[in-house]
C-alpha cells in the first residue's frame, strides 16, 4: 500500500507543486514531477488507498467495483428527456488511481486524425506524432502467449507501435470464450477484418483488445504502476480522504493581469479544514466532473452559476463546465446457444469463490481478466452497401448550421466531426463483445446472455457539469445532454442495426440462440422506429466523459490554453480528460496517461524554454 501522510502534517508543507486528484492523470504527474529531488510534490485525493484490495487487483472482478460507493463516486445525471426521463449512471473511481482502478481494463488508442484535430482546433503541439511518443512512454507491451496469439488471430499486432519500457503493462489475457474466438473471423467474413495494428493510429476493423493487465494477471493502473514504485520518495507526499474546497490566489500587484495560485483549502471527513501552500503551481487533475467543480468553487466560471451559489466571481469564464461529451453505449444482450461457455460467473458468489482459489494458486481462469473483442469502424463500414448515400443525407439534413451557433467553438468542432463522419478511413463506431451478460438486467434472469455493445465514437451532443452547491462535498449537477443533437440518434440506429447483422453472421451466430436473430426480451428484427425506441429505453454512458475544461481559444469555448494553464491565471493548470476539445474514439485511459506524461514534461521544461510541442 502507498505511504499516506496525515492531513495536518500535509498542510504544514510548502509544496512546489500541489496536485488535486490522485487519479489516472494525477499520479502520472506525481511520479514524474517528483523525479526531480529538488522539488516537493503534494497529492490530495478524496478517495482512499485500495491498492491492496483484491477486488481492485483482480482484473476479472471489475464489475463488482462499479456502483459500490466504497470504490465509485456513483454519480448520476439529471433526468434525460431524450432517454424517456431516465437518469444515467456516471461512474467514476473513488480511490487512488481514480477511474483506472475500476474500469473494464480496455486499452485502445485514438486515431492520428483524432489527435491532429486537437491541434487544428488551436492547440499547437497537441498532435498525433507528439502524443504517440507519450503513449509509448507510458506503455509496457507484453506479447501474448503463442497459443493465444494463434487462437485469437493476433497477427495484426505490430510491436513497433508499442512501448515496452513504460509503467503500464498491456497484454492479451490467456482466457477467452468461444464467442470471442469467433469475433475476428466473423468481421473478416464481412470484409471488415482489421487492416493493421489499430494501436498505430490508423487501422480499423474487428480484433481482440489489449488489456491493462500485468505479468501477475493483476490490474495495471496508475496507483500500483506509477505511484507505488516511488511512494518512499521523501519529496512526494500523498494525503487521502480529503475534499479540496477551493484554490487560493495571491493578491494582484502593480499592473498584474493574471492571477497567481498559491495554495488551496481542503477538509477531512470529520470536518477539519486546512490550508496548504504551493510555490510553483496548483494542478487540477480531479477529472471531468471534479476539475470544473473546483474551478467554480474557486470563483472561476460562469457568473450566473457562481452567483446562484453565493460564490464571488474571481475570473469570469462561462466555458467552465460546458462542452461535456461522452461516448454513448447501447447494450444488446443475445441469448446464448445451449451449453455455451460465457463469463457470467460474476452472477454467482459461490462460483467467484472457487475462481478466486484458481486465480490465487495458478493465475488462471476468467478472473485473469478475460479478453474483450472490439471493432473500430468508419460510418461507411457500419452501413450496408445499399445505404452508402445515407452519410451525405444525414450531413445535409442535420449538420446545416442550426445547432453550431448554440455554443462558442461548436462550429469548429462540428467541422472536424463532419469530416470524420464522411471519411471511410476514420472511426465513427465502436462495437464491443464481452464474454458474458450485460450490466443491464434482462427480464429473463434465468437466461444466459452474451453482451454486444453499439457505441457512438464521436457524439455531436454536448452537455455540462456544474456545482450544485457551494459545499465542496456536494456532487456536481451533471447533464450530459444525451441525444440533444438529432444526428446522434440516427448514428446509433445504424450502429445498432450493424450489430444485429454481425450477430447473425457465421461463425459468431452459432454461439447465439436462434443464430443471433433474437435480442433480450425476444426482440425480433429492428427497423428504424423500433431501434429508436430500444435506444431510448436502453442507452447508457460508456463512462468516457470529456471536455469540461476544454483546451481551445478562450473565445471559442476554451478554459485552458495549449499549455494547460487556466485562462486568467499564471500557474493554475488542468491535466485530465476535461481538457479534450473533442472526444477521440475508444477507451480513453491510454490517452490520459499520454497527455499526463506530456504535461509533466511541459512543466519540467519550464517557462523559459520554447520547444515545438513542449511550450510551458
Amino acid at each position: 500500500m502507498a505511504a499516506i501522510t496525515g492531513a495536518l502534517d500535509f498542510s504544514t508543507i510548502n509544496f512546489d507543486y500541489l496536485i488535486t486528484g490522485g487519479g489516472t492523470a494525477g499520479l502520472v504527474l506525481a511520479a514524474r514531477l517528483s523525479e526531480n529531488a529538488s522539488v516537493t510534490v503534494g497529492v490530495l485525493e478524496a478517495g482512499l488507498d485500495y491498492t491492496g484490495d483484491i477486488k481492485v487487483q483482480v482484473a476479472g472482478l471489475f464489475k463488482t467495483l462499479v456502483g459500490d460507493t466504497k470504490y465509485d463516486w456513483n454519480f448520476t445525471s439529471t433526468a434525460q428527456p431524450n432517454l424517456n426521463g431516465r437518469s444515467i449512471a456516471q461512474n467514476r473511481g473513488k480511490q487512488l488511481g481514480g477511474s483506472s482502478a475500476i474500469n473494464a481494463l480496455q486499452y485502445t488508442k485514438a486515431t492520428a486524425a483524432d489527435l491532429d484535430d486537437w491541434e487544428a482546433l488551436g492547440n499547437y503541439g497537441w498532435n498525433y506524432d507528439i502524443l504517440m511518443d507519450y503513449y509509448r512512454k507510458s506503455e509496457s507491451y507484453q506479447a501474448p502467449a503463442e497459443e493465444v496469439a494463434k487462437a485469437l488471430d493476433l497477427d495484426y499486432i505490430d510491436p513497433a507501435v508499442h512501448g515496452t519500457m513504460g509503467p503500464i503493462n498491456v497484454t492479451i489475457p490467456s482466457y477467452y470464450t468461444p464467442a470471442q474466438e469467433a469475433f475476428s473471423p466473423t468481421y473478416k467474413s464481412l470484409g471488415l477484418g482489421v487492416d493493421g495494428d489499430p494501436y498505430g493510429g490508423y487501422a480499423g476493423g474487428g480484433f481482440t483488445n489489449l488489456m491493462f493487465i500485468g505479468s501477475s494477471s493483476a490490474r495495471a493502473y496508475s496507483a500500483n504502476k506509477y505511484l507505488l514504485p516511488v511512494t518512499q520518495r521523501p519529496n512526494l507526499k500523498v494525503t487521502t480522504g480529503v475534499h479540496v474546497h477551493n484554490v487560493t490566489f495571491a493578491p494582484k500587484s502593480g499592473n498584474q493581469t493574471d492571477l497567481i495560485a498559491n495554495g488551496l483549502f481542503f477538509s477531512t471527513a470529520d470536518g477539519q479544514v486546512f490550508r496548504v501552500s504551493a510555490k510553483k503551481e496548483v494542478i487540477l487533475s480531479a477529472g471531468v466532473f471534479g476539475s470544473p467543480q473546483i474551478l467554480e468553487l474557486s470563483g472561476v466560471g460562469s457568473r450566473q452559476v457562481l452567483e446562484a451559489e453565493g460564490i464571488p466571481v474571481v475570473i469570469e469564464n462561462p466555458n467552465v463546465g460546458e462542452n461535456l461529451q461522452d461516448h454513448t453505449l447501447v447494450p444488446l444482450n443475445f441469448p446464448t446457444a445451449s451449453g455455451e461457455r460465457t463469463l457470467n460467473f460474476f452472477l454467482d458468489n459461490n462460483t467467484i469463490a472457487q475462481l478466486l482459489v484458481d486465480y490465487a494458486e495458478k493465475r488462471t481462469g476468467p478472473l485473469t481478466g478475460g479478453t474483450i473483442s472490439t471493432a473500430l469502424l468508419s460510418y461507411t463500414q457500419v452501413l450496408p452497401s445499399s445505404q452508402k448515400s445515407r452519410i451525405e443525407e444525414l450531413i445535409s439534413t442535420y449538420l446545416n448550421g442550426s445547432y453550431e451557433a448554440n455554443k462558442p467553438g461548436l462550429a469548429e468542432q462540428y467541422e472536424v466531426l463532419k469530416t470524420k463522419l464522411s471519411n471511410p478511413n476514420d472511426t465513427s463506431a465502436q462495437i464491443v463483445l464481452s464474454g458474458g451478460g450485460s450490466y443491464v438486467s434482462p427480464k429473463n434472469a434465468n437466461t444466459s446472455f452474451i453482451l454486444m455493445c453499439a457505441i457512438n465514437a464521436h457524439p455531436f451532443s454536448r452537455g455540462s457539469s456544474h456545482i450544485s452547491s457551494s459545499n465542496a462535498t456536494a456532487p456536481p449537477t451533471i447533464n450530459p445532454g444525451y441525444l440533444t443533437h438529432p444526428i446522434d440518434m440516427q448514428i446509433l440506429i445504424d450502429i445498432v442495426q450493424h450489430v444485429r447483422r454481425v450477430a447473425q453472421t457465421a461463425p459468431l451466430a452459432q454461439h447465439f440462440a436462434f443464430n443471433g436473430s433474437i435480442v433480450q426480451d425476444d426482440i425480433g428484427e429492428f427497423n428504424a422506429s423500433s431501434a429508436e425506441a430500444f435506444i431510448r429505453d436502453e442507452m447508457r454512458s460508456d463512462w468516457h466523459p470529456a471536455g469540461t475544461c476544454a483546451m481551445q481559444p478562450r473565445e471559442l469555448g476554451g478554459v485552458v490554453s495549449p499549455r494547460l494553464i487556466v485562462y486568467g491565471t499564471k500557474n493554475l493548470r488542468v491535466v485530465d480528460l476535461s481538457i479534450a476539445p473533442v472526444l477521440p474514439r475508444g477507451n480513453p485511459t491510454s490517452l490520459v496517461y499520454a497527455l499526463a506524461e506530456k504535461a509533466a514534461d511541459m512543466i519540467k521544461i519550464g517557462a523559459n524554454t520554447t520547444i515545438p510541442g513542449f511550450n510551458n
